[in-house]
């Protein structure tokens, strides 16, 4: 097993991260959700007592693997981002050009005008 990482957080909270093993996941998923759910986590920290404290934990985890983590299919727990190919060159430069003249700004004013009336986030 490849060695623990420890992640330090606000308020002195750890959370261990590592890779695991395709055969691991459904075991180790369970686990991931509570600390990622629960409003609240034991820390037991050596030679101190056990106490509580708020979850604040912000996770990121990065694969190069197909299945990195099991999901459901509904599970709104994890925002997956999926990484294509580099396109070539030119394609960046035409987006560099776009950007010069003024992309950024007509997109906010875009956003800014868009009629979220009947908008319903659930």
């Amino acid at each position: 097993m490849p060695p623990v990482r420890e992640v330090q957080a606000p308020r002195r909270v750890r959370a261990p991260s590592q890779r695991l093993a395709l055969r691991e996941l459904r075991h180790q998923a369970g686990r991931l959700k509570n600390f990622i759910t629960e409003p609240e986590l034991w820390i037991n920290e050596k030679h101190l007592p056990i106490r509580q404290e708020s979850n604040h934990i912000n996770f990121v985890f990065l694969s190069n693997e197909t299945l990195p983590q099991i999901l459901g299919h509904k599970d709104r727990r994890y925002c997956v981002v999926h990484t294509p190919a580099a396109k070539p060159r030119e394609f960046y430069n035409d987006v560099g050009a776009e950007i010069d003249a003024g992309a950024v700004a007509a997109l906010y004013a875009y956003l800014l005008s868009v009629d979220l009336t009947g908008f319903d986030e659930f």
